[in-house]
């Protein structure tokens, strides 16, 4: 009896850690008057607090994930090259507080149009468009990272907004490229 209590206590111990250690994805909003839901995202870090977030609509493939922690480089096209509902975020985090953060490389695509896609780099200073609401957990291989991030950036008459929330593992392996952090 005791040995059957003790073994469902661990069994449902570990069922919860490995349910706390799923990342957690979604992206709302909208591109060019497109909505967006994008519930999926990889991670790639480079040197000692470069962190690209990478959000889709679909999963990426294993191959897919791979090649994005190697090169901390999104894409937005998918293997079969169709274009692909998009937006990554790249920065440099010294430490995981929003105050850390003083720049962001934001990327957008619409499957829709090869026209509803941007890119920004936007000093946070300087430009309250997109802000990082919140930001939490350990910068570095192998932490945690969880946070809030909110853009409304006009290109071209295109309106781009979106609220990203994340809770994702920082990969182990370093990617061999990502933004230069000082």
């Amino acid at each position: 009896m005791k040995r059957n209590t003790f073994t469902a206590a661990i069994t449902v111990l570990l069922l919860a850690a490995s349910a706390r250690a799923e990342d957690k994805c979604q992206v709302k909003g909208s591109f060019g008057g497109k909505s967006i839901s994008l519930k999926s995202c990889a991670v790639a870090f480079y040197g000692e607090k470069s962190v690209t977030i990478w959000f889709t609509e679909a999963p990426l493939s294993a191959g897919e994930l791979e090649t994005f922690q190697l090169s901390s480089a999104p894409k937005n096209k998918d293997p079969q090259n169709n274009r692909r509902t998009m937006l990554s975020l790249a920065f440099c985090a010294p430490k995981a507080a929003p105050a850390a953060i003083k720049e962001v490389s934001v990327d957008a695509s619409h499957s829709s149009s090869p026209m509803l896609s941007q890119s920004w780099v936007v000093d946070l200073a300087a430009d309250k468009t997109v802000k990082f609401a919140s930001l939490a957990g350990d910068v570095k291989r192998g932490g945690r990272l969880s946070g809030k991030v909110t853009g409304s950036k006009k290109e071209q008459g295109q309106a781009y907004t979106w609220e990203a929330d994340f809770d994702v593992q920082v990969p182990q392996k370093q990617a061999g490229a990502g933004l230069s952090c000082n």
